[in-house]
C-alpha cells in the first residue's frame, strides 16, 4: 500500500477547513496532531486532540483505515469518509508491529489492533506499570509491576501468544524463605 498521509508541522493557513477529531473535543480545542490525508476524493487535513504521552504515530491499517496515535490517544480513522471510527486511551507510550497487527502499550494495559473491527484488549494487567515489553519469536513478553500479599512491590513476567492471543502471567511463589 502506498503511504497516503503526511504529518504537518501545524494547521495550514489556507485551503479547506481542517476536520477536528474527535468531533466533540474539548471546547478550547486548537492545534493538536495535524495530518494531511490523501483520500479517493481528494485530500483533507485532520486535527487530532492530544493525549498525555509523547507518542505520535501514524500507520495504514487497510485501504481506507488509518491508525493515528496523538500523544498517546488512539484514533482509528476512515480516510475516505473523513471521520473517526473509534478512539480510546490517552497515555499509550509504545507501539510495536507484528505481522499485520499493531501492539499498543500503556502503563496498565495492552491492545492489539488489526483494524477497527479486530481489536484484542488486555486491560488492567498491572497495578503499578508495565515495562520491558518486546516481541520474542511469536510471543509478546514483558514485566508487570504489582504488589505481593505483604504490600511489597514485586515484578511478574507475562506473555501473550500473538497467534492465539492467550495471556499468561508467571506469578512468583507466595511463600518466602528466610
Amino acid at each position: 500500500m502506498a503511504e497516503n498521509f503526511r504529518i504537518l508541522k501545524g494547521l495550514p493557513a489556507y485551503g479547506d477547513l481542517y476536520v477536528s477529531i474527535p468531533q466533540n473535543g474539548y471546547k478550547e480545542f486548537s492545534e493538536g496532531f495535524v495530518i494531511e490525508f490523501l483520500a479517493q476524493n481528494g485530500h483533507w487535513v485532520g486535527n487530532f486532540q492530544l493525549g498525555s504521552s509523547n507518542l505520535k504515530f501514524v500507520a495504514q491499517l487497510d485501504e481506507n483505515e488509518m491508525l493515528v496515535i496523538a500523544d498517546g490517544t488512539v484514533y482509528l480513522v476512515d480516510v475516505n469518509s473523513k471521520r473517526e471510527l473509534l478512539h480510546f486511551g490517552f497515555h499509550y507510550d509504545q507501539v510495536l508491529q507484528y505481522d499485520r497487527f499493531f501492539i499498543l502499550v500503556d502503563d496498565y494495559s495492552i491492545d492489539i489492533v488489526k483494524n477497527s473491527s479486530e481489536i484484542k484488549r488486555f486491560k488492567d494487567l498491572s497495578l503499578d506499570g508495565i515495562s520491558g515489553v518486546k516481541i520474542q519469536k511469536r510471543k509478546l513478553t514483558g514485566i508487570s509491576h504489582d504488589f505481593d500479599g505483604y504490600g511489597k512491590s514485586c515484578e511478574n513476567q507475562f506473555s501473550i501468544d500473538l497467534e492465539t492471543f492467550e495471556f499468561k502471567k508467571h506469578k512468583p511463589k507466595w511463600w518466602r524463605f528466610w
